[in-house]
């Protein structure tokens, strides 16, 4: 199915949406941190193919990656489509454990993880292509 656009831009070598669907397909489980570095090292790897297979003179520099907060954003919108969901975990410690004015530490500081999975039954749903437009809908 071709990628419908309303107006111009760049396309990535390497679609988002189709990259976390394609990790997340088999069941797999990720957390949102992780899911990003395996994307952005995969975006660097195709934008440095691109560069070698052009001559010199017409290389391009370092160019934008999407930022982890927009990364979020992407997998707000894919959670709110039913297309992926999350599973919570209790208790991992992160970071170092917070000091108290007198130097006693209080309880470990921990946080929930969020770990990402896709639904199964809508790998095949035509949202993944596109999901603004499939986003525009519901809201």
């Amino acid at each position: 199915m071709a990628i419908e656009r309303a107006r111009g831009g760049f396309v990535k070598p390497i679609q988002l949406s189709l990259y976390i669907r394609d990790q997340l397909a088999a069941g797999a489980e990720f957390w949102g941190n992780e899911l990003y570095s395996m994307y952005k090292e995969a975006i660097q790897k195709a934008y440095r193919a691109i560069d070698e297979a052009r001559p010199p003179k017409r290389r391009k520099g370092k160019r934008k990656i999407i930022s982890y907060a927009g990364f979020r954003i992407y997998l707000y919108v894919l959670r709110r489509l039913g297309l992926i969901e999350y599973i919570l975990e209790d208790g991992e410690i992160k970071g170092d454990v917070p000091l108290l004015k007198d130097g006693i530490t209080d309880a470990p500081f921990l946080s929930k993880t969020h770990y990402f999975r896709a639904v199964i039954s809508r790998i095949n749903d035509p949202a993944w292509q596109n999901i603004w437009q499939a986003y525009k809908g519901i809201r």
